[in-house]
């Protein structure tokens, strides 16, 4: 499945590179007038030094360019740090998919109007 995303052109996905390496992407999957954040990801030795807001504020400069009106996301219940991240960004809590992890965790999906 993720190869198939990467390839999409109508997906947009984006990397962050330091020194050649990348050390950290945004990959989507694009419904149309929607878009589902899948995906994103900063190597941990780059972490807290504000890679993941940069990523969504290339991707949200990209989706002013388009016909996208709304991104959503699903995060893990016990993850503060991207909730945190995400409410930031300005995206809102919308509801609550009880026991979707394998593990029993809930995933809270979020959501943002452009």
């Amino acid at each position: 499945m993720l190869e198939t995303e990467l390839l999409n052109e109508k997906n947009i996905n984006i990397g962050y590179l330091e020194n050649g390496k990348l050390v950290g992407y945004l990959i989507t999957l694009n419904l149309g007038d929607e878009v589902e954040v899948l995906r994103i990801g900063v190597h941990p030795n780059f972490r807290n030094r504000g890679i993941a807001k940069n990523l969504f504020n290339s991707f949200f400069d990209i989706l002013k360019t388009q016909q996208i009106k709304k991104v959503f996301l699903e995060v893990s219940e016990n993850n503060k740090f991207a909730k945190f991240l995400y409410e930031s960004l300005g995206f809102k809590k919308l509801y609550t998919r009880k026991n979707y992890y394998e593990n029993g965790l809930s995933a809270d999906i979020y959501g943002l109007e452009i």
